[in-house]
C-alpha cells in the first residue's frame, strides 16, 4: 500500500480550496509566496506550492475561512512530501 493514500494527521481534514500568499517571517525579505491550500485540520495545513521553500524557515499565512474568521497559520519547514499529486 502506498504511503500517499494514508492519512497521517491525528485530526479530521476539512477541505478548503483557496489561493493565498505565505510570507517568510524569519528574515527581512517580506516576499509573498503563492500557495494553494487544499485542506486544514486542527494540527496542520495541506497545500501545494510551485516555489521551493527553504528548509528550517518560518512562514506565515492568514487564512480566511467560510465563516469569515481569519486563522493565522505558521509553518516551520522541516521536510516535505515531494510526491506527485494525481
Amino acid at each position: 500500500m502506498s504511503d500517499v493514500n494514508i492519512n497521517r494527521r491525528k485530526y479530521k481534514r476539512h477541505t478548503l480550496s483557496i489561493k493565498l500568499f505565505m510570507t517568510r517571517v524569519d528574515d527581512d525579505s517580506g516576499i509573498g509566496i503563492p500557495i494553494e491550500v487544499l485542506d486544514l485540520s486542527k494540527s496542520g495545513i495541506g497545500f501545494i506550492c510551485e516555489q521551493e521553500l527553504t528548509n528550517g524557515a518560518i512562514y506565515k499565512a492568514n487564512i480566511k475561512i467560510w465563516t469569515g474568521a481569519v486563522i493565522p497559520a505558521w509553518r516551520k519547514t522541516c521536510g516535505w512530501d515531494m510526491s506527485p499529486t494525481a
